[in-house]
């Protein structure tokens, strides 16, 4: 059997160690060979993998923590569904029929005093796990999305929250106006390849980042003072940054007289930015961080920033909006100095990493100068909407998220395409779609209920690896030998269908007992769910909806953790948190939930914190003779 950390050294040192004999040492060398950068870091140990002590420990918990069954009966068609909130103090506060303001404001109450939404910023931001000094596993680092997340959220409460979510997006703001990112748009204004055609590796160095770390906003470090590599083209979290950002101008909670000079020059450059990459067809990492896909939900949100910021420039709609106005002024005036003064450097040549010349072409050069003319600024930004409806519109007639082209496309283990997920909830919300039609998003909720809904949480899609069954003791469970893991049915066919995502195979992905069906972790998504309930409620003035969205409400409640919990791998966990996702730990042919480590999550606390929002917009504007 061959070591994990063998295969590192083997391209690191030419280790001795991988000796290549065996007929299955030859195959993964061959695939390794092939598919593996020979500069690329091999890491399969992290801080939350846990040992025999924890294991043990482990096991001991769940033979003891035995939270209570509760069945719950929806009002309208009396269908009855089961939670076990893990808080005990929950249990008072879970929702029997249509809810009144006074018993929401008593959750809100609860919320609030044990911190269970609080949302802690450190340098006006939001880190992506709630705990400033807490490291693990890099959620200490800043996620775009995730920090708009907290800033919709935040925006959704009191005066001071309010603010609060401006200075976020103004700090993100900062970030993505820094040198480096400038340059990393007018990069791939100038030569968009290495962002359309991945590289191998993972990080796109040449495409705008989405990761950063909150006191240098610059990209984290590893421990040797290198930049941490990322998966960082996600078109996603520019989508929601722009879209969100467009959004508070309109409202006025940014002034248009806040916006510095320099971030100006990024609103100018992000339309001509993703017209390059041709959006609506190119491959991202999108909301999950995983292998390069066509994602629908990435799609909807850049489509969504556009259609917000054609309407912010053009649109009637804004006369009389003195803040709208005001933007307009500053916008194309700098539209006109950047015309002048710096278009020309964009169309510049280009050297190319291998030495050679990237000139634009005619037909190209004329079509970025069309950004600068405000006519034609219009047109194209009504161009890049409708092409960005069309493909959200046969992405989803066609299957969903990523769904394949032919039977080539296929991959029936993990991503390469897929068709429920997640993701797509964001088109319900936080995104507004004016042309996404009720049918479209019912069968986007109606799918995810069906498919990944779980006893515990919502799983992000089926055949999830990412914190599956007993990921936390991987390498305890596996010993870290590939045979051993090449053994399991399920790695086998990884690495045949994704060979260059070899390093889940050694130390990502764990080797999930073959007796366990259910493997994937259950994310805290039914609070998402409970919100796109909401809106659909709103939209469409069924009960059913509204119904739902309590239901997965009281869900969401039941995720809080009680006293003396352990994770999911083997360690304390704190009270009162919201998990990223409840995990299955496997046990003498029984299955267990425990919460992930990976807690308390600040998008999960932002979530909820909306979910309860638009639960009381919902009964507020139940009128006292709505007979239910």
């Amino acid at each position: 059997m061959i070591n994990s950390k063998a295969i590192g050294n083997y391209y690191q040192n030419k280790s001795p160690c991988f000796s290549g004999k065996s007929q299955e040492e030859k195959e993964i060398k061959r695939i390794l060979d092939k598919n593996w950068p020979s500069n690329k870091p091999f890491s399969t140990v992290d801080p939350g993998v846990s040992d025999i002590k924890d294991h043990t420990r482990l096991i001991n918990y769940v033979k003891k923590h035995k939270p209570e069954k509760l069945k719950l009966k929806m009002p309208l068609n009396r269908e009855s569904y089961n939670v076990s909130p893990q808080n005990k103090e929950v249990k008072e506060l879970l929702i029997n029929g249509i809810p009144t303001i006074k018993e929401l404001d008593e959750i809100d109450k609860f919320f609030k005093k044990n911190k269970v939404t609080e949302l802690i910023t450190y340098n006006d931001l939001t880190s992506a796990i709630a705990s400033p000094d807490k490291k693990f596993e890099g959620y200490e680092n800043v996620w775009i999305r995730d920090a708009v997340w907290s800033s919709i959220a935040l925006s959704s409460s009191d005066d001071v929250s309010q603010k609060q979510a401006t200075k976020i997006i103004l700090k993100l703001a900062d970030y993505l106006s820094t040198k480096k990112q400038v340059q990393r748009f007018i990069g791939t204004i100038k030569f968009p390849e290495p962002v359309i055609n991945p590289n191998m590796s993972g990080d796109e160095a040449d495409c705008v980042h989405i990761r950063f770390d909150a006191k240098s906003l610059d990209d984290p470090l590893k421990p040797d003072g290198t930049p941490q590599g990322w998966m960082n083209h996600q078109n996603d979290a520019l989508g929601i940054f722009y879209n969100e950002l467009f959004n508070q101008i309109k409202s006025g909670k940014i002034k248009a007289d806040e916006l510095k000079d320099i971030f100006l020059e990024t609103i100018i450059l992000y339309p001509i930015y993703m017209n390059r990459i041709d959006f609506s067809n190119v491959k991202d990492y999108g909301t999950w961080e995983e292998q390069p896909k066509v994602n629908t939900s990435s799609i909807s949100f850049v489509t969504e920033s556009l259609e917000n910021f054609q309407k912010l420039l053009f649109s009637d709609e804004f006369k009389d909006n003195k803040n709208v106005q005001q933007f307009r002024d500053i916008y194309f005036s700098k539209l006109q100095d950047y015309q002048k003064n710096k278009m020309k450097y964009l169309l510049e040549c280009t050297p190319k990493t291998d030495g050679s010349i990237n000139v634009l072409s005619p037909i190209e050069k004329r079509k970025v100068k069309e950004f600068f003319n405000k006519t034609k600024l219009e047109e194209n930004l009504n161009l890049m909407v409708d092409k960005g409806y069309k493909k959200i519109k046969q992405q989803l007639d066609a299957g969903g998220e990523s769904p394949a082209k032919s039977k080539i496309d296929e991959d029936p283990i993990r991503s390469k395409t897929r068709t429920t997920d997640s993701a797509l909830l964001g088109l319900i919300y936080p995104l507004n779609l004016k042309r996404l039609d009720v049918k479209d998003k019912e069968k986007i909720i109606n799918s995810i209920e069906s498919q990944l809904v779980g006893d515990m949480g919502v799983k992000r899609y089926i055949k999830d690896f990412y914190q599956a069954t007993m990921y936390w003791f991987r390498d305890y469970m596996n010993g870290n030998k590939i045979g051993d893991l090449l053994n399991n049915v399920r790695m086998k066919d990884l690495v045949k269908s994704n060979p260059h995502n070899i390093d889940w195979l050694c130390g990502i992905i764990p080797a999930i007992p073959k007796e366990v069906k259910n493997y994937e972790p259950q994310w805290f998504f039914d609070s998402w769910i409970s919100a796109a309930y909401g809106k659909l409620y709103q939209e469409t003035g069924k009960k059913e909806y509204l119904e739902k969205e309590i239901k997965h409400f009281n869900r969401s409640m039941c995720q809080i953790t009680g006293d003396n919990m352990l994770a999911a791998n083997g360690k304390p966990i704190e009270k009162y948190s919201l998990p990223e996702s409840y995990n299955v730990f496997y046990h003498k042919d029984k299955e267990y939930y425990v919460p992930s480590p990976i807690t308390p999550l600040n998008w999960s606390k932002s979530c909820i914190t909306l979910a309860l929002s638009i639960l009381k917009e919902n009964i507020n504007s139940i009128s006292s003779n709505d007979n239910y």
